[in-house]
């Protein structure tokens, strides 16, 4: 093909370009963005509903067992609205009484002074509580179990992103360039007027294929990148190519945003889930 925008292949990508396509893709700033709200809501609902880190665990590994007597008896209203009971009893660790909670329906049929027995985790004994009650108004593995359900769109998306990445470098390394047959072009309404999606038929000697994909309306017939039967439309992989010594590279600037912005949102969330941890 005359008039090449890309050098010969094999080529070489950047190692900058590597970091901005594994990590400053859409689809992964999508995910973590994702993850970083869903993070921070489960942190807030773990502090507002009075749950500690070592919830997680103190429930864990070797326990003792005391007979104590209720001493209180209360109805907390919790930050949902919903009304439950809660009992304490005192016991006596290494010269320090604690009181161990204990919550749910069940406490409607304690008085004070009724005999119940605590269990005590010998790694916390702070995290004490009544057999046969719940430690918490709301269970950690509930609050984590929801939390999985809204990361589970994101971990996905980040897969896809990956897959996307793996194949857009494949092509931009061993890619022919090649011009396509348009087929069939669906213009977007608003606020995606400006793109349209378009199938295309390639041939080359990487293969031949038909594929869709979402493209600039403005590009009629743009460059098509083909490597092992796949087919992509250069644009959409490069959208500003910056050629050196025969590497590949780009100065497009959402995706070094992007990257930037990715970075960002990781770091915080590793900050508030080590905060939530150790203070």
């Amino acid at each position: 093909m005359k008039n090449r925008l890309l050098p010969e292949t094999p080529r070489t990508v950047q190692p900058r370009l590597r970091r901005v396509l594994w990590w400053g893709s859409p689809l992964m700033t999508f995910s973590a963005l994702t993850t970083f709200l869903v993070v921070f809501a489960a942190l807030f609902l773990f502090v507002l509903y009075g749950v500690p880190a070592r919830a997680l665990w103190s429930s864990s590994g070797e326990q003792v067992r005391v007979t104590s007597q209720v001493s209180r008896k209360e109805t907390k209203t919790l930050p949902g609205g919903d009304r439950v009971g809660v009992v304490w009893a005192p016991v006596r660790v290494n010269e320090t009484v604690i009181e161990a909670r204990g919550y749910g329906p069940e406490t409607d049929r304690l008085e004070i002074g009724d005999p119940v027995e605590i269990v005590i985790p010998e790694s916390d004994p702070r995290a004490a509580w009544l057999e046969g009650f719940q430690p918490y108004p709301v269970q950690p593995r509930v609050l984590l179990t929801t939390a999985g359900l809204f990361l589970l769109p994101a971990l996905l998306v980040a897969l896809w992103s990956l897959f996307r990445t793996r194949r857009t470098i494949a092509l931009l390394t061993r890619g022919v360039e090649c011009r396509g047959s348009r087929l069939r072009t669906i213009p977007l309404p608003r606020p995606l007027k400006d793109k349209a999606l378009v199938r295309w038929e390639f041939s080359s000697p990487q293969g031949e294929g038909r594929f869709w994909t979402l493209q600039s309306a403005e590009e009629k017939k743009p460059v098509l990148l083909v490597a092992d039967g796949k087919a992509a439309v250069l644009p959409n992989l490069l959208p500003h190519p910056v050629l050196d010594d025969g590497t590949v590279g780009s100065d497009a600037f959402l995706p070094r945003f992007c990257l930037g912005l990715n970075t960002t949102l990781a770091a915080l969330c590793g900050l508030a889930v080590l905060s939530f941890i150790f203070l």
